[in-house]
């Protein structure tokens, strides 16, 4: 899931005070948003709240649904990464300029990370590692 604006968010829940926000899409896809200004959908989630009631529901997900709902919203902020120099690869694909190498290097950097974020989260034994899982982005060129 990939939130890009209030209108595709259809509920959110709140597990604990630190634990972040469950986002329930209008597609039903979900995405874990971490409780920290610093996630760019933080922001969607904050505004969302002032037209919305937060679902008061406990949700406690299983290890495994915590694991994918954390490794999406990584991959979502991975494509979120990329996106800017997806036109590179096409340009290059297409038989033109090839794509610079400290882009290409950062691109793969960040396939990388997001590669071993994946395996690491599904290596964690517990909700609250999950959770509290945290990693650095490569720096943009």
């Amino acid at each position: 899931m990939s939130i890009e604006s209030v209108e595709q968010i259809a509920e959110v829940y709140q597990p604990d005070p630190a634990g972040g926000y469950r986002v329930v899409g209008t597609d039903d896809s979900q995405l874990w948003v971490p409780n920290s200004p610093d996630n760019r959908h933080f922001a969607l989630v904050e505004e969302w709240l002032l037209t919305n009631s937060l679902d008061e529901e406990a949700y406690a997900p299983s290890l495994a649904e915590a694991q994918t709902i954390r490794i999406s919203g990584i991959k979502t902020e991975a494509w979120g990464l990329l996106h800017p120099t997806d036109w590179y690869d096409i340009r290059e694909a297409s038989g033109g300029t090839a794509t610079p190498v400290n882009i290409a290097a950062y691109r793969e950097a960040v396939r990388d990370t997001t590669q071993l974020c994946e395996d690491d989260i599904n290596a964690l034994t517990t909700i609250n590692e999950v959770r509290d899982y945290t990693f650095t982005w490569p720096i943009v060129p």
